[in-house]
């Protein structure tokens, strides 16, 4: 236990942490406070951010997971051929981005999560799952006007996977590897009037899988996201929805399903409230739901977002 705490945090992520500090510490008069045409935006969880700006910012959740899983051990005629999976899942990660001129700036962000079983058979053929992510961004405007504007923006992302599976045994139960990625996007924001903004995006996420087994894992996601400004109660109400279709990612295969989900096309929702009388503060409660995932597959969060422009 005491080695698996040392681990938590690697030089890798005190380098990706650091410059997020720096990024705090660092105001520029090129940033901009996500604003068009007097429409003040807020993130979605979903889709793609489109503004140039520099932040800090902290994202909190915490859900729960179900979905149809079969051991490839179990035969297909025994009484485990399939059964629920469930899961309850926590999740925190710090984010930093610097707006070097008004067209043009760069982001990281550090994660963890934990996943835990819910029950026994959970627990015995897909045990508890950790991962640490590292990620590093750059976005460019393109397309700039009082009410609507466009960015490309590229991520590469890192992830270390680490799983404990009991089924394993005799062999060693501890699997280990990581996930690396490259995420292309194109998002935009249009204020349609000053109470009521929308975001979109499309994006292609290509990972590479190196855990218990290799593969190649292509997502392509597509999303919209209203926001609605109540005024004069100083909150702003935020809906969105997008749409992931993944393909390439064996679904027996243990941390696979546990960190990424089963391979299939699926949906999520979200609601969320922000509290935005002061400009330069996010501060916003977001629910999340997965649909269209088959009856035997959803996902629920609820997530805590602080952010704080510079």
């Amino acid at each position: 236990m005491c080695d698996s705490r040392r681990r938590m945090v690697s030089p890798r992520s005190l380098a990706v942490l650091a410059c997020a500090a720096t990024f705090a510490s660092v105001a520029t008069a090129h940033a901009q406070l996500p604003i068009l045409d007097g429409n003040r935006f807020v993130p979605s969880s979903l889709v793609t951010w489109s503004f140039i700006d520099t932040e800090i910012s902290s994202t909190s959740d915490a859900g729960t997971a179900e979905f149809a899983f079969r051991p490839m051990a179990a035969p297909l005629t025994s009484s485990l051929s399939t059964f629920d999976a469930r899961f309850i899942a926590a999740d925190q990660t710090v984010a930093g981005s610097l707006a070097f001129a008004r067209a043009f700036s760069m982001s990281a962000q550090i994660s963890a999560s934990g996943i835990l079983p819910r029950d026994r058979l959970t627990a015995l053929f897909l045990g508890g799952n950790a991962s640490q992510g590292e990620s590093v961004g750059a976005s460019l405007l393109v397309v700039s006007t009082d009410s609507f504007q466009a960015t490309l923006r590229t991520d590469l992302h890192a992830l270390e996977v680490e799983s404990v599976i009991p089924a394993l045994l005799p062999s060693s139960p501890r699997v280990t590897g990581h996930i690396l990625g490259i995420r292309p996007a194109l998002a935009a924001a249009l204020a349609l009037s000053r109470r009521v903004g929308l975001q979109g995006g499309v994006s292609v996420d290509l990972q590479r899988y190196d855990v218990e087994t290799s593969d190649d894992i292509t997502s392509v996601i597509g999303a919209l996201a209203a926001t609605v400004t109540l005024d004069p109660v100083p909150f702003t109400l935020l809906v969105g929805a997008n749409i992931v279709h993944a393909w390439g990612l064996d679904v027996n295969t243990p941390s696979a399903v546990a960190a990424l989900g089963p391979d299939q096309t699926v949906g999520n929702v979200e609601g969320g409230l922000y509290y935005t009388a002061r400009p330069e503060l996010d501060l916003g409660l977001v629910v999340q739901a997965e649909v269209g995932g088959g009856d035997h597959n959803n996902r629920r969060r609820g997530l805590f977002r602080l952010g704080y422009y510079f």
